[in-house]
This record gives C-alpha cells, structure tokens and sequence, in this order.
C-alpha cells in the first residue's frame, strides 16, 4: 500500500535526575508516559525520552504518524542536526507501508530508497 508523505518532524530526547523517588517501589528500569526510567538508589531516578524522527503521512485520506528514527539510527548511527537536514530535503513523495492492524510501517525498500537519496 502507498502512502502520500506529508512532512517529517525531529522531536529532541531529554534526560534529566529526579529526587525523592521512594526505594524498592520500582526495580530497575521501566518505561512510564514515554520515557523510560531508572532507578539509580538513595532516592534519586534517571529519567530519559529517546529522540524521535517522525513521518506523517496520509493513507486512504487520512493522516497517521510513523516513527522512523530507528532505522536510520541503526543504519547511520546519531541523529545529529546535518544529518536530520540531509533526511528531511531527502523526504520522498510516496513509501510504501504495512498495516500491522494497530499501527503502520514503512516498509524496508522505502526506508533504503531514502537513505540512499540521502547520501549520508
């Protein structure tokens, strides 16, 4: 199935430390309100929201976004800002997706096509 690209947004991760995290509450690290948390001991938390690359794009008339940061994060390393532009300018006008019943996903050709056109 054929998507429309409509624009790409780059949302920053943050990290930051939270105190007076009550011990044995939580073990570990889990994810909580999209960001993940961790447990680092007398009462302070690590607390860390990964940077996001995502794709809006429009199916069957209407608009849905897909996160696309973790293949290019597997493929090129760091998102640093060029790197961000060069991808963006690179943004093709159809991919193909898969409906995975929930959610969609573009699929690996079109991701490979971009990085390509990229020249990253």
């Amino acid at each position: 199935m054929n998507a429309k690209c409509i624009t790409v947004r780059y949302e920053a991760g943050e990290y930051y430390l939270k105190n007076g995290v009550k011990g044995g509450t939580t073990y570990g690290c889990y994810y909580k309100n999209g960001k993940y948390h961790k447990n680092r001991g007398f009462g302070w938390e690590s607390v860390y929201a990964p940077s996001r690359l995502i794709l809006v794009v429009e199916i069957e008339g209407k608009r849905t976004e897909i996160w696309i940061d973790r293949f290019f994060k597997e493929r090129v390393g760091r998102l640093t800002n060029n790197r961000i532009c060069k991808i963006v300018g690179a943004m093709p006008n159809f991919v193909k997706v898969k409906n995975m019943g929930n959610y969609y996903l573009v699929q690996d050709s079109s991701l490979e096509a971009w990085l390509m056109s990229a020249e990253i």
